[in-house]
């Protein structure tokens, strides 16, 4: 019974995470987002670059240890790679002092939970950010498990 309802969860997760709504919904097929447009090939890299929001990831466990399981983190990206560009001012050939602009990552926020056949969890959070021109970064979690 256990081992059935946790296959319906992952199966579940895998779904959500793909049919995750977009503001951009009226352009065309969900999935053309994930195809590269020079080799036609399914490739997430552009969807991820100018996404900002919540993003799902499925997490799949298969230790012997402590059984199958499974569980999902949910990450938040404060900024889209696009967004952190125009907010930088950043051209691309763009140089200060002979050397080439740095673009600042953005802040991403992030809050997981897993659990597995003999009942083994685990939650948590985390928070990667930078201030100041990326003078001072900060990356900080917090884990609860048993």
């Amino acid at each position: 019974m256990r081992r059935s309802v946790l296959k319906v969860f992952l199966f579940a997760l895998v779904i959500l995470s793909l049919l995750q709504l977009s503001p951009n919904v009226h352009s065309g097929s969900f999935m053309d987002k994930f195809i590269d447009p020079k080799d036609g090939k399914f490739d997430t890299s552009d969807w991820l670059l100018q996404h900002r929001g919540f993003l799902p990831v499925p997490i799949i466990v298969t230790e012997p240890a402590v059984g199958y399981g499974g569980g999902a983190a949910l990450l938040f990206f404060h900024q889209s790679m696009d967004e952190k560009i125009a907010q930088q001012q950043i051209d691309t050939g763009e140089t200060i002092n002979g050397k080439k602009k740095k673009l600042l990552p953005p802040s991403i926020s992030g809050l997981f939970g897993v659990i597995t056949e003999n009942e083994t969890w685990s939650v948590g959070g985390f928070h990667f950010g930078s201030w100041k021109e990326d003078r001072i970064r900060y990356t900080g979690a917090w884990q609860r498990h048993r």
